[in-house]
């Protein structure tokens, strides 16, 4: 018995043996002490509401332009700030097109901890999104900002190893009370939602294919619950949802300071409401990690 278990442990030790090394293709990405580091993207996709009266059909598409960039303090602790373009169009069953979400976003600010940082890696991340610039709704035509604070916190877990990774993930996001300003050809007015919550969970599974070359997968979801306001005649309550996206990512690593990503998502919108039958959406990119 003593021979078999001297057996199993080896084989377990050689089957999770940490690589320590810090790569640019981490899924729980953080780099050495003093690295600097950027994320940039592109992509362009669509989303695609069914109603149950056909009159309230629509679809939304354009693009986005996403960056980021970050800096690590110790070899433990990151900082980076995100940011976004969005140009997304509406285009209803019923009525003129209309600019769903277009403008720069609210930057987000991040903040990684590294607890545990073995075969086993365990990271806390909390952060905050910062609301400068008033959310605006004019005859339809919305800006690309949230109109509130929001503030988030939770943990990251997850294995390397020189072939595959997995990470699993859960935050809890708290939203502040946030205004929309709507102009219409009737008048104009303020909208006040209430503070709310969310839940988001992430998964991810990394392998290498060959040499340089990877594939990552992912799938994650996203429960909020529902927000009122102050003007229910007017706007009415957010119903409860639960989305769901589902990737996978080509990456290529061009060298050790620089990766090449290549990808798309599949997205579910659940509502809680009668009068949605069906709700997806798609979207692709292409991408650049880099750090100096």
């Amino acid at each position: 018995m003593k021979k078999i278990a001297a057996l199993i442990t080896l084989v377990l030790s050689t089957g999770i043996q940490a690589a320590h090394d810090r790569d640019i293709y981490d899924l729980m990405y953080l780099p050495e002490a003093g690295t600097a580091y950027g994320f940039t993207s592109f992509g362009f996709g669509q989303q695609k509401l069914e109603a149950d009266n056909s009159d309230f059909d629509l679809e939304v598409e354009g693009f986005q332009i996403s960056q980021t960039l970050g800096y690590a303090l110790t070899d433990r602790f990151s900082l980076d700030l995100d940011i976004n373009y969005r140009d997304l169009e509406g285009d209803p069953e019923v009525g003129e097109k209309y600019d769903a979400a277009k403008g720069v976003s609210d930057p987000t600010v991040t903040a990684r901890f590294r607890t545990v940082d073995e075969a086993f890696r365990w990271d806390l991340v909390g952060g905050a999104i910062i609301n400068f610039v008033d959310r605006e709704i004019d005859d339809g035509d919305a800006n690309n900002v949230q109109g509130g604070h929001s503030f988030f916190i939770g943990t990251e877990l997850g294995t390397k190893t020189e072939n595959v990774q997995w990470m699993v993930g859960a935050f809890l996001i708290h939203n502040l009370e946030a205004e929309t300003e709507i102009e219409t050809p009737v008048g104009d007015g303020t909208v006040e939602e209430d503070s709310n919550n969310a839940l988001a969970i992430r998964t991810a599974l990394h392998h290498r294919l060959h040499a340089k070359n990877f594939l990552r997968w992912s799938a994650d979801a996203l429960f909020t619950e529902e927000i009122g306001n102050d003007r229910e005649e007017f706007i009415g309550k957010e119903a409860p949802e639960s989305n769901y996206q589902f990737g996978l990512e080509y990456q290529y690593a061009a060298s050790e300071d620089l990766l090449v990503r290549l990808g798309g998502h599949y997205q579910i919108f659940n509502t809680q409401t009668g009068q949605i039958d069906d709700y997806t959406g798609w979207d692709a990119y292409i991408g650049a990690n880099y750090q100096f």
